[in-house]
């Protein structure tokens, strides 16, 4: 078994050591940022010399320098990615991953992963995607440790590239939770998001995905956030609702990204078009109800 190093000591990262305290679990953790407790001083000094499995708790930003620092240190190392984002070249992290490493050396994980239950010992439900037998196992061994439900999918791609289409769309259910928009429009909305995140995933994943690991993976996750009370994405969608401002997270870097990677069909795609344009100050709030209007002929 590889020993645990989580990396990334957000919301989830700090779910995940917690459980790791709570169970007696063996675990090291390192940040960037020195001010996160605890934290080791470098990456070297987390993973050690003795096989690790990386749970990369961040975002797809920082994936590939994390995985290419790490590998100066550890060979042995098992990459496992948790991030819901883009890279600034508009790549998943499975896709990252794939370009970096040989199947045996990564896993992506989706699902309604939501760390504040995770804190405080509710369930939680993680889709394990890897091309490689080993990769999964292990990888679903350690999150059945801290005590996340797991389901295995070989079909990374399409896992990783769901949990980026969740945090946009939790955005724009939350932006009209914000507006005060109706439950009616918000049902309107939950069914046309779900056919523009199938639409999306037809033209970016040329693979036949089992139908639990795409319920799971893309609406159990999606559901998961637009109910949550701390969802991170809806909370960001709430605040632009309400005329705040725009806060950080993954959902906000990949929208304008996947507007551009989905430029030929963007036409098909209302509601990631507005969401990408609210974020980038080319739409007012509003656009997200004309978006919905629009998948009904409206």
């Amino acid at each position: 078994m590889h020993k645990p190093v989580i990396v990334g000591l957000g919301g989830l990262g700090k779910a995940f050591f917690s459980k790791c305290c709570s169970k007696s679990l063996a675990a090291e953790t390192f940040d960037i940022d020195p001010s996160q407790r605890p934290t080791k001083s470098s990456l070297a000094d987390a993973l050690g010399s003795e096989k690790a499995i990386l749970l990369l708790c961040l975002p797809a930003t920082s994936v590939a320098v994390v995985i290419a620092e790490a590998k100066k240190h550890n060979v042995n190392a098992l990459f496992v990615s948790f991030a819901k984002g883009l890279d600034d070249n508009g790549k998943t992290s499975a896709e990252i991953m794939s370009a970096m490493l040989e199947p045996s050396e990564y896993a992506v994980v989706g699902g309604p992963m939501l760390s504040s239950d995770i804190l405080s010992g509710k369930d939680a439900f993680g889709v394990v995607a890897s091309r490689d037998d080993s990769a999964r196992n292990e990888t679903s061994s350690v999150l059945e440790n801290l005590d996340v439900h797991t389901i295995t999918s070989e079909h990374p791609d399409f896992v990783s590239m769901a949990g980026v289409l969740k945090n946009i769309y939790a955005i724009a259910f939350g932006i009209s939770v914000g507006l005060h928009l109706s439950d009616n429009l918000l049902g309107a909305l939950w069914t046309a998001g779900g056919v523009e995140m199938e639409k999306v995933l037809n033209l970016t994943v040329s693979e036949t995905v089992p139908d639990t690991v795409k319920k799971l993976a893309l609406f159990g996750d999606l559901f998961a956030c637009d109910v949550s009370q701390t969802s991170r994405h809806k909370m960001i969608g709430i605040e632009i609702g309400q005329g705040g401002r725009i806060l950080q997270g993954e959902g906000t870097h990949a929208a304008p990204l996947l507007k551009k990677r989905m430029e030929q069909n963007i036409g098909e795609l209302p509601i990631l078009e507005a969401v990408a344009d609210i974020i980038g100050k080319a739409a007012v709030a509003q656009a997200i109800k004309q978006a919905v209007l629009q998948h009904y002929g409206r």
